[in-house]
C-alpha cells in the first residue's frame, strides 16, 4: 500500500512542477520521496489513529483483516497507476475495510464514514476555490516585479517549496491508509508503522511515480509556474488541515480540483474536461471495487 501510495500520489505533490518544466522528473520524485517520509513520521499519528479503529470496531482489526484490506486496495491502485489514473488510496482502503466489515457482519462506524464522505466532497471543491484564488493573486503579485528573470526565479522557488510542502502533507495525511490497520491489529506502534510506511511511500515515488505525474502535470491543462505553485499550495493546505484533525482525505481529489480551479482563471476551454470526467468516474468506482474485492477475499479466506 505504501508503494502504491507513492507511485500514484507523487503526481499530486509535484506533477504540476514537472508539467510546467520547472523540475526534472528525477529531481521531483526524489524531493517528494524525502518530504513524504518526513510528513509520515512527524505528523501522521492522528490519521493513523482514525484508521486503526475508526471504521470497524477496533477488536475486529486482526492481522488477517489488515492483510486482506491492503491487498484489496493495493491491487486496484496498482492497476490505476499502470493506466496513469490518479485515484484515491484513501477511498480504496476505506472501501476495502467496508467490504471486509460487511463480510464479518460487524458494526460499521457509519458516523465516521459519513464525516469522511463530507470531507471527500469538500476536498476538491475547497482545492478548486483555493487554486483559483491563489493563481489570480500570484499573477498580480509577480506582475509587480519589474525584472522578468527575477520574477521567474521567484516563481521557481515557490513551486519547489510548495511541492515539498505538498509532499509533506501527503505523508502526514495518507500514512494512515498504509499503516493504520497494522497499528489497529497491534502489530506495531504508530511511530514504527509511520517509519515503515514512509519508507515504502518513498520507494514507490522513486520507482514508479512518473506515470501519473505525466497525467496530472501535462494532461489536465497547460501548466505555467504560477499555476503549478497555486495548485501545489492549495493541495498542501487542504491535506495539512485535515491531517491536524485526524481526517483522511484524497490527495488526488485535492490536486485535480486545484489544477482545474487554477485553469479556470484562463477560461473553461483551457481545462481538459474529458480527462477530468474520466478521473471522476475512477474516483467513484474506487471504493466500490475495493469493497467488492475486500468482501470476496475475506469470504474466500474463511473457507480455509
Amino acid at each position: 500500500m505504501g508503494w502504491n501510495l507513492g507511485s500514484n500520489d507523487a503526481a499530486n505533490c509535484i506533477g504540476t512542477a514537472v508539467g510546467g518544466g520547472i523540475l526534472s522528473l528525477r529531481r521531483a520524485v526524489l524531493l517528494v520521496g524525502v518530504f513524504a517520509l518526513l510528513g509520515a513520521v512527524i505528523s501522521g499519528g492522528a490519521v493513523i489513529e482514525t484508521f486503526s479503529g475508526g471504521v470497524i470496531p477496533p477488536g475486529s482489526v486482526t492481522a488477517q483483516v489488515a492483510f486482506i484490506a491492503a491487498i484489496s486496495a493495493g491491487s486496484f491502485v496498482t492497476i490505476a497507476t499502470y493506466s496513469k489514473f490518479p485515484v484515491s488510496t484513501t477511498h480504496a482502503i476505506i472501501g476495502a475495510m467496508l467490504g471486509i466489515g460487511l463480510a464479518m457482519s460487524v458494526a460499521i462506524n457509519w458516523s465516521t464514514i459519513g464525516k469522511m464522505g463530507i470531507v471527500w466532497v469538500g476536498t476538491p471543491t475547497a482545492a478548486m476555490a483555493l487554486g483559483f484564488i491563489f493563481y489570480k493573486s500570484v499573477g498580480k503579485a509577480v506582475g509587480r516585479i519589474k525584472k522578468l528573470a527575477t520574477a521567474n526565479l521567484v516563481l521557481k522557488i515557490l513551486v519547489v517549496v510548495s511541492g515539498c510542502y505538498a509532499a509533506y502533507s501527503l505523508g502526514a495525511n495518507n500514512i494512515g491508509n498504509v499503516t493504520g490497520l497494522i497499528v489497529g491489529a497491534n502489530i506495531t506502534v504508530p511511530i514504527i508503522a509511520a517509519l515503515i510506511g514512509g519508507i515504502a511511500i518513498m520507494v514507490g515515488v522513486i520507482t514508479w511515480g512518473g506515470k501519473v505525474i505525466e497525467t496530472v502535470g501535462k494532461g489536465m491543462t497547460v501548466i505555467d509556474p504560477a499555476m503549478a505553485f497555486s495548485a501545489q499550495l492549495s493541495t498542501a493546505l487542504v491535506l495539512h488541515i485535515y491531517s491536524m484533525v485526524g481526517m483522511p482525505t484524497s490527495a488526488s481529489h485535492a490536486i485535480v480540483g486545484a489544477v482545474i480551479g487554477a485553469g479556470l482563471v484562463k477560461g473553461m476551454r483551457t481545462v481538459n474536461m474529458k480527462l477530468a470526467q474520466k478521473i471522476v468516474v475512477a474516483w467513484i468506482l474506487t471504493p466500490i471495487i475495493a469493497a467488492i474485492v475486500g468482501f470476496t477475499l475475506f469470504k474466500i479466506a474463511g473457507l480455509f
